[in-house]
Order: structure tokens, then C-alpha cells, then sequence
């Protein structure tokens, strides 16, 4: 029925419902005495931990004799302030010889005599440290006259007034190198007086003692038809000598 199907407990019969009802008695006595049971276990052994470990706290050193702690301190005191008290002795004993000892040095010194030994001590280092200034200074001297000769014999100036020269390129870096530029660069050549621009016309292998290879001469070949030269431009003199050629 729709009872059954929404009620708690469902029984078959009457005589189950009142079972149901009414359990055993002596069954709630038995579980009863069984949950007792456990609770005295439970308290059995609670009770025996908390004893042991009341019995280990008892015999700790700091709860089985309290003014132990105490006296040990006392004694580590005691034994603090006796040494305290020897080391300043000590002490007090060692700056008395020192200050003794120096009084009486203070006693056999003259300060007069010192205050003069010292002042002539400072002209004595005063005309040694002027003879070694000088000194210093005038090898210095001869060493930087001998380095500006050294510079002045390898400088720019003394190679180009052996009659050499510096060409720099388009943009104004040094040339080292024909195959580096291409006709039409326009070049400054600087020399010991003065300085010339020029264009490149041409150039040529080789460097300064070797003569420039001349061009391996080719096959005959189909003459080309004229063009017209470049606007702005004037045509290439193939036979001009330009400046890195023989001429130049």
C-alpha cells in the first residue's frame, strides 16, 4: 500500500510490527553491559596512561627536588662572580705596571730634546724628498723629450715629408686596397703641404714594387653595338693612367 511505501518501518505482519514496537529487553540489557563495558576498559586504560605519566613528571629533577634548580644556579654564580672578580684584579693589577712603567719613561725623556730631534728629522726628510722630487721630475722629463722625438720621427707628418702620402676614400676612411673603389669615387690625397681630390678613372692590380699585370687579351668577339653614355657621367679613357697606375 502507499502507507507502507512512505512509512519508516515496514512489517508483514502485526506480531513483527510489535516486535518492532517493543524490542527485547534482555537484548538492550546485554548491549548495555557490553557498552559498559567497553567505557570501563576505556577509562581502565586512560587512567593507567595519565599514572604513568604522572608518575614519569614526579620524577623529573625539576619537580622531585624544586630548590635544586636554584641551588645549581646559585652555585654557577658564585663561581661567575669569584672569576669576574679575579680577571678584574688581574687586569687592574697589569694596568698599574703598565702606568708605572710608562711614568717612568715620561721621567727619563726630555721633551725639549725630542721636540728638536724631531724638527731636525723633519728638514733631514724634507731635503731628501725634494732631491728625489727633483730628481724624479727631471728623468721624467728627459723620458717624455725622448718619446716626443721617438713620435715625432714616426708620425704622420715626418712620413709624408719623406715624400709619402694618404688617400682616403668616399668616405673618408684610409684606402688600403684598389679593389676597394670603383670609377667615378672621387678620392683626397693628403700630402706634406696641402691635399688633392681626384676621381678614379680605372683601377689595377698589384702594389707598390710589383707591376700591375696587364689584362690577359681576349678572342675577338662580335663588336658591340654603341650605347649611349650615362647622363651626368663623361665616357671611361680606358688608356688614362689613373692615381694608382704606373703614372699616378
Amino acid at each position: 500500500t502507499i502507507a507502507e511505501l512512505v512509512a519508516d518501518e515496514r512489517c508483514a505482519t502485526p506480531t513483527q510490527a510489535a516486535v518492532r514496537l517493543t524490542p527485547d529487553r534482555a537484548a538492550l540489557h546485554r548491549q548495555l553491559d557490553t557498552l559498559a563495558g567497553r567505557f570501563r576498559t576505556d577509562l581502565a586504560r586512560t587512567l593507567r596512561s595519565e599514572r604513568q605519566r604522572l608518575a614519569a613528571a614526579a620524577r623529573h629533577p625539576v619537580l622531585a627536588d624544586p630548590h635544586g634548580a636554584t641551588r645549581l644556579a646559585g652555585e654557577r654564580l658564585a663561581g661567575v662572580r669569584g672569576r669576574l672578580g679575579a680577571a678584574i684584579k688581574l687586569q687592574s693589577t697589569a694596568a698599574t705596571h703598565r702606568f708605572e712603567r710608562t711614568h717612568l719613561g715620561l721621567q727619563r725623556l726630555q721633551p725639549n730634546r725630542l721636540l728638536q730631534n724631531a724638527r731636525a728629522l723633519e728638514r733631514a726628510h724634507a731635503r731628501q724628498l725634494a732631491r728625489a722630487v727633483g730628481s724624479a721630475v727631471t728623468a721624467h722629463r728627459a723620458g717624455v723629450s725622448a718619446l716626443h722625438s721617438r713620435l715625432e720621427a714616426v708620425g704622420p707628418r715626418a712620413v709624408l715629408k719623406r715624400g709619402y702620402s694618404c688617400t682616403l676614400g668616399p668616405d673618408g676612411s684610409i684606402l688600403r686596397r684598389a679593389a676597394d673603389l670603383a670609377p667615378g669615387d672621387r678620392l683626397t690625397t693628403h700630402l706634406a703641404e696641402g691635399s688633392v681630390e681626384s676621381e678614379v678613372v680605372r683601377t689595377l692590380p698589384g702594389s707598390l714594387g710589383t707591376p700591375a699585370t696587364p689584362p690577359t687579351p681576349k678572342p675577338p668577339a662580335q663588336r658591340p653595338k654603341p650605347t649611349k653614355p650615362q647622363r651626368g657621367k663623361p665616357p671611361a679613357e680606358p688608356d688614362q693612367l689613373d692615381l694608382f697606375g704606373k703614372g699616378g
